[in-house]
């Protein structure tokens, strides 16, 4: 409500909403219904718009991805509900992208209730791919966003991938998971969070690796440690052998260090934890690994 007052068009709009409520009280007490939201033009809100009605609607677009910018879409929800599905047109970003990114969780359940849809912009960004990437996760939001998505029926985004690099940084290819394994900020509790959701951790990026190879290159050395406790092969069903083939064994070199194997990368790292879990799980001890290991420890 601060930010609200603070900002003129904000408290007209919110002024707006308040008047017309009190005209639906009015008009329900003389057995009328109550005026729909988008005949409200000669209320206070015209002040802080156009009459032109493409003008107006751009206008309430703008004003509706500042309001989810600054975390008050949950106090001009009434206003704005409407338009929560409105896109930035060359990038593609939603409402819902903006409120994940700044980690409103309010704003992004009131998005979420509204029927905002849980859509990829113009590179394939998902809201769960924001939360993954956020420097700080918000797990709660995550799971908004998996519960709103496994109760549409048929909903591809859990296993959404970038179709396109961004930035010459190699993420096509990348799910959510691809894209939490890589954030050094990430918590055990959020990947616990996307274990619920479903993702197939059988998935390769553009640089033939799963989340589990990404996780190994982590900055923070936990992070596979922790991918390895959560996604065990028990519980999810999963061969060592599976997830770390080469589908393209013909171009595969050994001294590409895309295609090496977990065992290699977490054993050139130093991490002994995730080393003892990969043989654990059953990966492969080569020669090399085992150099690479009687080194690590001398």
């Amino acid at each position: 409500m601060a930010v609200v007052h603070s900002n003129p068009a904000f408290h007209s709009i919110c002024s707006a909403a308040m008047y017309t409520n009190q005209q639906a009280d009015d008009t329900d007490e003389s057995d009328g219904g109550p005026p729909d939201i988008e005949d409200n033009s000669s209320s206070s809100a015209s002040s802080v718009i156009n009459d032109d009605d493409s003008t107006e609607l751009d206008h309430e677009i703008e004003l509706l991805f500042e309001a989810a910018m600054r975390g008050c879409f949950v106090t001009l929800k009434d206003s704005l509900c409407h338009r929560v599905n409105s896109t930035m047109t060359e990038s593609g970003i939603t409402p819902l992208h903006i409120a994940v990114e700044y980690g409103y969780y309010e704003d992004v359940k009131a998005l979420l209730e509204a029927k905002a849809e849980i859509k990829a912009d113009r590179k394939g960004v998902t809201p769960l791919h924001v939360a993954a990437a956020s420097s700080k996760p918000n797990t709660e939001i995550a799971k908004l966003l998996i519960e709103y998505m496994k109760s549409v029926e048929g909903n591809p985004l859990i296993n959404a991938t970038f179709p396109t690099t961004s930035n010459d940084e190699p993420t096509r290819g990348n799910t959510a998971l691809h894209v939490a394994a890589d954030n050094k900020h990430i918590s055990h509790e959020f990947i616990e969070t996307l274990a619920v959701a479903g993702i197939d951790l059988c998935i390769k990026n553009a640089e033939d690796e799963t989340a589990f190879h990404v996780a190994a290159r982590a900055e923070n050395p936990d992070v596979i440690v922790w991918m390895l406790e959560v996604f065990s092969p028990v519980k999810y069903g999963w061969k060592m052998a599976v997830i770390e083939t080469d589908d393209d064994a013909d171009n595969n070199n050994d001294d590409n260090d895309s295609r090496a194997k977990m065992l290699g990368i977490c054993a050139r790292s130093g991490n002994a934890k995730a080393v003892a879990m990969l043989i654990e799980y059953g990966a492969d001890i080569s020669e090399d690994v085992l150099f690479q290991l009687i080194d690590e420890s001398v």
